[in-house]
């Protein structure tokens, strides 16, 4: 299964004059602005655009130039062109407005509730029998006064109806494709099926006016990177307002209620970034911040969507994606720039294509110099082996004179060496009589050495032995007497544990000895003995690491 990343980005236009330049840079409109490589003329024949007269899609260059600009003539006049009412305008109407609403509000109060409903119907509708309305209602106090008040009333609200905010954003595109590395190939339908089924979803009021699908925006022998362009308009529908931006917000924060997710909110105070579990946009940021967490959500959502219209994919982002808000921006700053001048454009792509090809060609010289050295070396070594040839016969005499003496050379050769071994064997055994010289100095110092060391050890294990027996004399005698051993016994085991092994050995059959004697001596407490006997198991546990030294019992003294 074949690996990718998706790219997806979407934008709104406010400005008439921006969204006129994207809409002809899609349909392959080449207006003054228009820049060297924004597509390959010789593959325009690939791209189709899909719209409700054309499911299944149809070839953009079959439509006429005309016929294009034509169309784009129309989409901005009805997404763009408004009435610009004038502030005076703007301020009848909402003067007669309050009027209007004081009307209802005393009707209501004066109990005249046929009057105040046809009142707020007028108010909300705005039908064009208004006068009809009235006129039917028997019994209207001042009705041509009130009439008047209308009349004021529908003609600045027909003056300031067709006024809009000139911030708020018209058109919404949108666009995704598989990067070139991957090398994904897909059917034009199929992605334009993808990103219109993915809007059919999250805003079903908001019908796609066309979805144009551009093939040409890569190197001729090239069939990656087909990409999808969708236009939507931000009014509704059904309602008529210009909501989609709250539809896209609703459908995020529904995605968000069923597939909570982490995102690290910038901490101003702390001016760093936190980790949030985010479940609703609307209770967690606000502004700015939760635009971009709107982004970062419908991204997600459409990684799901593309996901399931492309199962032999493995569809993953990419490792430099963040989900980070401050730094979300920044990832798009590249996008805000006209096509031509993105980092990954066409002309990037064509350059990259030329200096491939241009590698190619020079390693392709090199592997041709390559071959030709191998033949001129081979053709000149067959010239050689000739022209030796053809001198055999003039050079056999200088050959032989040339062989005695190279058989000179060698007699003398040998000679040298045989001269060099002897003075290097010379050399060795004067180097040997010095090392049996210095091996015999160091064998006296070493044995000098032992002879002190064995004195000193025969020093101290006399002396651990003294300690040893002083202490265990005064044991032994105290338990003979009957008198407590207890502290001997310490003294005694702490001595012996800090006796060598060849020493333990020779005390512990003294105290082998003592202990067969003195469990047959009948006038000495059981104290004592436990004590001597304690000592002498801690003692045999010792020894008996090594059995074969150990002696047998002695048998007891007569």
């Amino acid at each position: 299964m074949a690996f990718t990343t998706v790219i997806y980005r979407h934008a709104n236009y406010s400005k008439r004059a921006k969204f006129a330049k994207t809409l002809a840079h899609s349909l392959r409109v080449k207006t003054s602005e228009f820049k060297h490589n924004e597509w390959i003329e010789e593959l325009q024949d690939r791209n189709f655009i899909f719209d409700e007269k054309h499911p299944n899609g149809l070839r953009l260059n079959s439509i006429s130039l005309a016929k294009r600009m034509a169309y784009i003539d129309s989409v901005l006049a009805d997404e763009f062109d408004s009435t610009n009412a004038t502030k005076e305008d703007k301020s009848n109407f909402k003067r007669y407005e309050y009027k209007l609403k004081q009307k209802i509000a005393k009707s209501t109060s004066d109990g005249n509730l046929y009057v105040a409903k046809a009142l707020k119907h007028i108010a909300a509708k705005k039908p064009k029998n208004y006068r009809e309305i009235i006129d039917d209602i028997e019994g209207v106090k001042r009705k041509n006064q009130l009439l008047g008040m209308l009349d004021k009333y529908m003609y600045f609200a027909s003056k300031v109806e067709g006024t809009s905010d000139q911030r708020q954003a018209r058109v919404h595109e949108a666009f995704f494709k598989f990067p070139h590395k991957h090398r994904v190939k897909t059917e034009p339908k199929q992605m334009a099926d993808c990103i219109r089924s993915f809007y059919a979803e999250i805003a079903p009021n908001h019908n796609p006016m066309l979805v144009v699908v551009h093939d040409d925006e890569h190197i001729k022998n090239s069939s990656t990177g087909t990409h999808p362009h969708i236009f939507l308009s931000t009014k509704d529908s059904v309602t008529g307002k210009r909501n989609l931006n709250v539809t896209l917000r609703n459908a995020a924060n529904a995605y968000l209620a069923a597939n909570p997710t982490n995102v690290q909110l910038w901490n101003a105070g702390k001016q760093e970034h936190e980790t949030h579990h985010v479940t609703n946009i609307d209770t967690t940021v606000n502004g700015y911040a939760a635009s971009k967490l709107q982004g970062i959500i419908i991204q997600d959502m459409f990684m799901a969507h593309v996901r399931k219209h492309f199962p032999d994919l493995s569809i993953g982002f990419s490792d430099k994606r963040s989900r980070k808000i401050k730094a979300f921006h920044e990832q798009y700053e590249d996008a805000k720039k006209p096509k031509a001048d993105r980092e990954y454009n066409l002309n990037a792509l064509l350059s990259n294509s030329n200096n491939d090809l241009r590698i190619k060609m020079n390693k392709e010289v090199a592997q041709h110099r390559v071959k030709l050295a191998e033949k001129t070396k081979a053709y000149q070594a067959k010239l050689a082996e000739e022209y030796m040839l053809h001198q055999a016969s003039i050079t056999q005499k200088t050959d032989e004179l040339a062989d005695l003496d190279k058989r000179l050379d060698r007699n003398k050769s040998m000679i040298n060496r045989t001269y060099a071994m002897l003075k290097e064997k010379y050399k060795q055994a004067s180097e040997i009589d010095e090392k049996i010289k210095h091996g015999e100095a160091r064998v006296a110092d070493l044995m000098a050495q032992e002879e002190t060391l064995l004195d000193s050890i025969k020093q101290k294990l006399a002396e651990h032995v003294d300690r040893f027996m002083a202490a265990y004399s005064s044991m032994f005698e105290n338990i003979l007497n009957n008198r407590s051993a207890f502290t001997n016994a310490n003294q005694v085991l702490t001595i012996f544990r800090s006796t060598n092994e060849d020493a333990r050995y020779a005390l512990f059959d003294q105290i082998d000895s003592n202990q067969t004697q003195l469990q047959s001596m009948p006038n000495i407490k059981p104290e004592g003995k436990a004590i001597h006997t304690d000592i002498h198991n801690k003692f045999k546990e010792m020894v008996s690491l090594n059995p074969a030294r150990m002696r047998a019992p002695s048998p007891p003294r007569p």
